[in-house]
């Protein structure tokens, strides 16, 4: 039986195993519930936006009704008929493009509504809408003109519920998160499957333990990703069932960006797996480190989970730290945020970037497994001169 096999079969046994990974799974299936429920439908905001127009122009009309009306007012009035009715018919065409799946079509025309906003706004000298608006304005009408490209529909930000887009809302969400605090628990679970009244019997193995705890780190490592990656793909299954799988091609905001730039979504996914990737090479060589030094499985567990899910999300209370934050790796477990640039904008440290994330994350697990590895050989070399005490004293009695 090779020691792999061996470690597999330590995990899947595990009844604590078998109830974290369901929770995941009831995670992804929660998450979704939730976004297809509060997420918007596109068709149906359209459709609420003509319902207001209809009700504002039915006001307008009812204002020019009235005998005592000014002539000023009047005017106003006319003029504002004038564009309403014109929004109306934009909206009425909108949804019979959405009807026929002409996606494109109805963008074109809900973009000529943003724009007379915008123009509304300057001309009442920027005092119509506040500064938050007008930046949903443009940032709206620049991931509208990329749909126009795509012909596709446009997702709820933040409640998606196409299949690529959702995905990467698992990857953005639960990974930090739900992810990190049930790896924490397999792994601290699997790390001491080998630990028998404080002593690790890997030790005792005929082998190299520098070479088998290698193996186990690896194995470890390799068994988590692949079962994230089987998450992502549940997820993608799970979105496209119901609503369709969407388009990899959809643009995400780049938040680094003052103009509101887009990036499509297979490349901010493609960062955002390789951070998450190495966030979990780390979190494995956290576990073994916190293992090796407290010798207890939930002691280890308390660690992995305060390191890696606590020290990220308090990064934003220590302001003194938001300058040197490109340089701490639990930064970069967050990686979704790191893809985005929302994390560059949210602590204004432009240092932190997908390279940035990718040389960091290396160099703090070099840093651990270099730690460990001469740990092992530490370890190893004092068991070979206990078994030589042994066996020296051993010849003695027989001599005797």
């Amino acid at each position: 039986m090779s020691y792999s096999y061996l470690l597999f079969k330590q995990i899947y046994r595990s009844k604590a195993v078998i109830v974290a990974t369901t929770i995941l799974f009831l995670g992804v299936v929660g998450l979704y519930i939730v976004n297809a429920i509060d997420g918007s439908d596109f068709r149906a905001d359209m459709q609420s936006y003509l319902h207001h127009d209809q009700e504002t122009l039915a006001f307008y009309q009812e204002e020019l009704e009235n005998p005592h009306i000014s002539e000023e007012n009047r005017i106003m009035f006319e003029e504002a008929i004038i564009e309403v009715e014109e929004n109306i018919s934009w909206g009425q065409h909108i949804l019979e493009a959405i009807d026929q799946n002409d996606f494109s079509e109805a963008l074109v025309y809900f973009n000529k509504m943003i724009d007379r906003n915008l123009d509304i706004h300057k001309e009442t000298n920027g005092e119509l809408f506040p500064e938050e608006a007008i930046d949903q304005f443009m940032m709206t009408r620049n991931v509208n003109n990329r749909l126009i490209e795509l012909n596709a529909e446009p997702d709820t930000l933040h409640f998606e519920k196409f299949g690529a887009t959702f995905t990467y809302r698992v990857m953005e969400s639960l990974f930090p998160t739900l992810f990190m605090l049930i790896a924490s628990l397999i792994l601290s679970e699997a790390f001491f499957r080998s630990f028998r009244g404080g002593i690790n019997i890997d030790v005792l193995l005929p082998k190299k333990f520098t070479s088998l705890l290698m193996k186990k780190l690896s194995f470890m490592a390799g068994v988590t990703v692949a079962f994230y990656f089987v998450i992502l793909v549940f997820s993608f299954f799970l979105a496209s069932i119901f609503n369709g799988t969407g388009s990899f091609h959809y643009p995400i905001v780049n938040n680094g960006s003052p103009i509101f730039e887009t990036m499509p979504l297979w490349n901010v996914m493609m960062k955002t797996f390789i951070l998450q990737v190495l966030a979990i090479f780390n979190l494995v060589l956290i576990v073994a480190f916190a293992a090796v030094l407290t010798k207890n499985k939930m002691a280890t567990l308390m660690i992995a989970i305060l390191i890696t899910v606590g020290f990220p999300m308090t990064h934003e209370f220590i302001s003194s730290l938001h300058p040197f934050l490109h340089l701490s790796p639990f930064t970069y477990f967050l990686g979704g945020d790191v893809a985005t640039g929302f994390l560059a904008e949210r602590f204004n440290n432009g240092r932190i970037d997908f390279i940035s994330g990718v040389i960091v994350l290396v160099v703090f697990a070099s840093i651990i497994t270099f730690i460990l590895c001469i740990h092992a050989y530490m370890v190893e070399k004092r068991q070979l001169i206990t078994s030589k005490k042994v066996g020296q004293v051993g010849e003695i009695n027989t001599n005797n």
